[in-house]
């Protein structure tokens, strides 16, 4: 049988790597995606998460794109399909929140707030569906699927707007996310 495998987006720090290791941990080969390197944090920090699956004993693939760039995405998850022959896990975590009082938020941080955390992880789940559907049927003749689940992560912020100030962009994002979730 198989490894399970999964896809992690915003895997280079934070909560996304903290899953990405779990998931190794737990035996699932991994692709790992973040933004390409911008600075130095990011720059280290997705390579930083494969070295710690591989050391857990992953197969992994780093994919560095932006969730909002649709042909990439699909190129992730096809490039997934072909090496892992599965996708029993899709983790959608990438986020981008700029945090400003609402009076002074320029429109530009609005429409990447909401293009990253709500378009790009639809985007990502739609993808993952269909990587799913497709890989499941061929797969069916060998009965080898265990499950195969999608996790979107929200945050409190989408129940609960008022514990922050000055994140209301992130806050109606993640409130998006929440009913997709729903759906």
């Amino acid at each position: 049988m198989l490894r399970r495998a999964a896809v992690v987006t915003g895997a280079g720090s934070g909560l996304g790597r903290a899953i990405a290791t779990q998931l190794a941990s737990d035996g699932f080969n991994l692709t790992l995606n973040d933004l390409p390197p911008e600075n130095e944090v990011l720059k280290n920090g997705l390579s930083e998460t494969e070295d710690l699956c591989r050391q857990l004993g992953a197969d992994t693939i780093q994919y560095r794109a932006d969730i909002t760039n649709r042909s990439k995405m699909k190129d992730l998850f096809q490039q997934h399909a072909t090496k892992f022959q599965r996708l029993d896990l899709c983790v959608a975590n990438a986020y981008f929140a700029a945090r400003n009082h609402f009076l002074e938020q320029s429109f530009e941080d609005v429409k990447r707030t909401v293009e990253v955390t709500f378009l790009g992880n639809y985007s990502t789940v739609q993808l993952a569906a269909r990587t799913m559907v497709q890989l499941k049927q061929e797969e069916e003749k060998e009965n080898e699927i265990d499950y195969q689940k999608i996790i979107l992560i929200s945050s409190v912020m989408a129940e609960y707007p008022y514990l922050i100030d000055h994140n209301t962009p992130y806050n109606a994002s993640k409130a998006a996310i929440n009913n997709l979730a729903k759906s």
